[in-house]
């Protein structure tokens, strides 16, 4: 036997060596005995004698050094050791894995929100999901188009969901639209253009405007909507980045926003914020889910997109939603 290892045999490592060959020299590590190890793998020392030369003739070096009163793994076994620990823990793990998701409720899911959607459908839907996988472990990550979908390429994500755009080119993104989200002028319940008689869109420019940052898609969306109204987006109107300010502006003043009736979903179900009786051009802004083609999703996405089509039917039963 060579005292190096040879590049061709190191090659073929992966094809000749088995899962039952590491354990066989794990245990002989363990117990620094071949015949402590034949008792525990349950063979005769001469058949465990003749499976280390076999590993060791396919390793293409000699792993352990044999001593008067046992073996001891020399530098080349401890290398090997290493690896077959990693090697086995990882088959441990996964069969772990395994197990937990297949337990009922179990398992986890990676979830991208684009804004409308954390607003809005996201917690009444984890809420359901919550109460029929109580187990289930669930990683929810915000941010934009542009940030989301990289990291559902790459597995970070296992879905992403909101507002989508058909691309311009073939991508690898499987989009499943289930609702839309219209846009539509909302106020707080008891806000005085609630009441008013024959109200028309110029209406809302008696009050103050908190709308989404022309920085954002949305933004943009909002503007060309005011404008197919006849309305000019005043100076003083606020801008925000983040839906939650608006929301809150809204809720303790009785500043006026455009937004999708979804961003404030929570509040109009409640009763504590309402869309105000003025029509809004409203183009078609699909919504759903983004997943990767050709990659199996995991159940708690199965979950998932059961309890998000529990809480659209709510929604678009409530108007919220188309």
């Amino acid at each position: 036997m060579s005292k190096k290892p040879q590049a061709h045999r190191a090659a073929q490592l992966d094809q000749r060596l088995k899962f039952r060959q590491l354990k066989t020299i794990l245990t002989i590590a363990e117990h620094r005995s071949l015949l402590r190890a034949s008792h525990v793998l349950g063979i005769t020392q001469p058949a465990l004698t003749k499976s280390l030369h076999e590993i060791e003739e396919i390793v293409g070096v000699r792993l352990f050094d044999r001593l008067p009163k046992g073996v001891v793994p020399n530098q080349y076994g401890e290398v090997v050791l290493s690896r077959a620990h990693r090697i086995l823990s990882e088959l441990h793990e996964m069969g772990d894995e395994l197990f937990r998701v297949a337990s009922v409720g179990a398992g986890e899911v990676s979830i991208g929100a684009l804004p409308t959607a954390a607003a809005g459908l996201l917690p009444g839907s984890l809420a359901r999901l919550r109460r029929s996988h109580p187990a289930l472990g669930i990683r929810l990550r915000h941010g934009r188009t542009d940030e989301l979908l990289p990291a559902l390429a790459t597995g970070e994500l296992d879905v992403v969901i909101g507002r989508f755009h058909e691309p311009t080119i073939p991508d690898d993104f499987h989009r499943d639209a289930l609702y839309e989200e219209p846009i539509a002028f909302l106020a707080q319940a008891g806000h005085p253009l609630h009441g008013r008689a024959a109200l028309g869109a110029q209406d809302v420019l008696d009050y103050d405007l908190a709308l989404p940052a022309t920085t954002q898609r949305l933004g943009r969306e909002v503007e060309l909507a005011m404008l197919a109204l006849g309305l000019a987006v005043p100076a003083t109107a606020i801008r925000s980045t983040t839906v939650l300010a608006i929301r809150e502006i809204v809720r303790s003043t009785e500043t006026v926003t455009l937004l999708p009736k979804l961003a404030l979903a929570g509040d109009i179900l409640r009763g504590t914020i309402a869309a105000l009786p003025i029509e809004v051009p409203n183009p078609a802004r699909p919504a759903g889910l983004i997943t990767l083609r050709h990659r199996p999703s995991p159940p708690g996405v199965e979950a998932l997109v059961a309890a998000i089509r529990a809480q659209v039917d709510e929604l678009r039963a409530a108007g919220v939603a188309l």
